[in-house]
């Protein structure tokens, strides 16, 4: 059966998580580095009819504020609280109303409000408006506390998330350990969980829903790279 892999249409992300992603001919959307949950709101440039956006965070006095180029964000209980929901739907309404014709798209991660599987469901639940979507970023929500069991958290958000329609496209990476963090990683095959993620994607993603890859990816060798996980796997 065909996958989301094999006949992708692929996509770098930005460099810094903020411009376009685009291929020849095709363009994905705009991300920037506004924050839903705060007060601003995104300049969009002409033509742009997606616009991509971390899913919201809280910048509470003496924790280090949300770092929308890295995607990094303190895992703050506020965040996940009454405080935050309401923040991020007031935002989100506010967006939406000031630029009805772009789609809106936020990209969970741990430390946002929207931060983890099960967080997407209910926010996708909880929004009727057909111009809200979310991106798919299953590393982007991991803590290094999660990497002993890595290969459940990618497959509980695949497997959750990656046939959903308003999912509008899913990033593909390897989780990385760095400090108390986790950076992602360019898919290698047969390198890390690059073949657990490239199999989750197949079994789990239907054909025709776009695929992003970090900046210094080339898609070339994922297009192509074999069924299962290597033994070179860690």
């Amino acid at each position: 059966m065909a996958s989301a892999i094999d006949q992708a249409s692929w996509f770098r992300l930005p460099e810094g998580n903020l411009g376009v992603a685009q291929t020849s001919g095709s363009l994905f959307g705009q991300f920037d580095h506004a924050n839903p949950a705060g007060q601003g709101l995104p300049t969009v440039p002409a033509g742009v009819t997606r616009l991509v956006a971390w899913a919201g965070w809280l910048d509470d006095a003496g924790v280090p504020p949300g770092d929308p180029t890295s995607g990094r964000f303190a895992r703050t209980f506020r965040s996940w609280t009454s405080d935050g929901w309401e923040a991020l739907a007031d935002g989100v309404a506010r967006w939406r109303s000031t630029m009805p014709e772009v789609r809106l798209c936020l990209r969970p991660a741990a430390g946002c409000i929207v931060s983890d599987p099960q967080a997407c469901l209910t926010f996708l639940r909880g929004t009727e408006d057909p111009g809200v979507e979310l991106l798919l970023d299953p590393v982007a929500m991991m803590t290094a506390s999660m990497l002993g069991h890595a290969e459940d958290h990618l497959a509980r958000a695949f497997e959750s998330l990656g046939g959903e329609p308003r999912v509008a496209g899913v990033v593909l990476s390897r989780p990385v350990a760095e400090g108390d963090d986790v950076r992602p990683a360019p898919l290698e095959p047969g390198r890390g969980l690059s073949g657990v993620v490239l199999d989750l994607v197949r079994a789990n993603v239907p054909v025709g829903k776009p695929v992003l890859v970090l900046a210094e990816q080339d898609p070339t060798a994922l297009a192509y790279a074999p069924n299962g996980r290597s033994p070179a796997d860690g």
